[in-house]
């Protein structure tokens, strides 16, 4: 059978099922949702009925298991070919011939496959960037549907946490309410530096996603320099609102987040463009970025950053 199974729809408007929201996720951010799933796969090939259909029409653990396998198994080979060519057509994937030879898998085999492959997957979405020319790159489905890059990433997700549930499985829903929220808390440190007329307004921002306490490190000179938030702020906010700078926005190239509890470290490349007495300028470099739980939800307690050779 061609590969015309659709659940693309919930790149649109999420999936009432499970509750899944597309979100606009990245690659880096896919894997480390791909990951997050893992545990609960684990233990859900673990239990005692994995390889039991729960009914005759519903699908047992290990055939969702072995499903979400061979997503994940396809994932590199096609994001390749789309980070390659213009809009290429993948080769059919033809569903229901994989999955005649599911039902007789042995739970574990199916665990180990799951988890390398899901590996694979998540090291190939790292490895793509995130720039809007990438995000934006097409490829077909079998059926013609046609999915960008970000699409793509969106899709596979949806697939690992829909069928984790469907398989009786669990994910914490608290690591992807997390993720966001602290995506959301990058994205406002981002914003925060633009100059204009409301430069001081934006920079003032950066005190409701900063502890009070944070420590702000540039290595882009020759020594260190350490600063408070305000000695980090006042400047910035100074500058960036006196018009020497026009047009000076800063943003996030690629990223990724690594989540444990309550602490969180977010490494990503930036970049960076303005024009200064009329000439254009432009720079990129590292930044470092350490968050904490805290009661009034994520927050970063210390940032650090390093810009390239201009």
């Amino acid at each position: 059978m061609p590969e015309t199974r659709n659940w693309t729809f919930v790149l649109d408007t999420g999936c009432p099922e499970c509750g899944f929201a597309p979100g606009g996720l990245t690659p880096a951010e896919a894997a480390t949702r791909v990951r997050s799933a893992l545990p609960g796969w684990a233990a859900v090939l673990l239990g005692a009925t994995a390889a039991v259909r729960p009914a005759p029409e519903v699908w047992s653990p290990v055939e969702y298991a072995a499903h979400v396998r061979d997503l994940c198994r396809l994932l590199p080979a096609r994001l390749a070919t789309m980070l390659s060519f213009d809009d290429p057509a993948f080769a059919n994937w033809d569903q229901d011939a994989a999955a005649a030879a599911y039902g007789s898998l042995p739970p574990a085999e199916i665990s180990a496959d799951l988890a390398a492959w899901a590996a694979a997957a998540a090291a190939a979405l790292e490895a793509a960037p995130s720039t809007d020319s990438v995000l934006g790159r097409t490829g077909r489905r079998g059926d013609g549907t046609r999915l960008t890059v970000a699409e793509l990433c969106a899709t596979l997700v949806h697939e690992v946490e829909h069928h984790l549930r469907d398989a009786g499985g669990t994910v914490s829903s608290s690591a992807a309410d997390d993720h966001a929220e602290i995506r959301t808390v990058v994205a406002r440190f981002f914003a925060a530096f633009v100059s204009g007329p409301d430069a001081a307004e934006h920079a003032a921002d950066l005190h409701a996603v900063l502890l009070p306490e944070a420590v702000v490190v540039s290595a882009a000179g020759d020594t260190p320099v350490t600063y408070d938030v305000d000695g980090f702020v006042a400047p910035r906010a100074s500058v960036l609102a006196s018009g020497a700078l026009e047009g000076f926005r800063e943003w996030e190239v690629a990223g990724r987040t690594d989540l444990h509890g309550d602490i969180a470290q977010h490494w990503c490349a930036y970049a960076k463009s303005w024009t200064e007495s009329g000439s254009p300028a432009q720079g990129a470099g590292m930044k470092s970025l350490q968050l904490v739980r805290t009661a009034a939800g994520w927050r970063i307690s210390a940032v650090a950053w390093d810009d390239e050779p201009r």
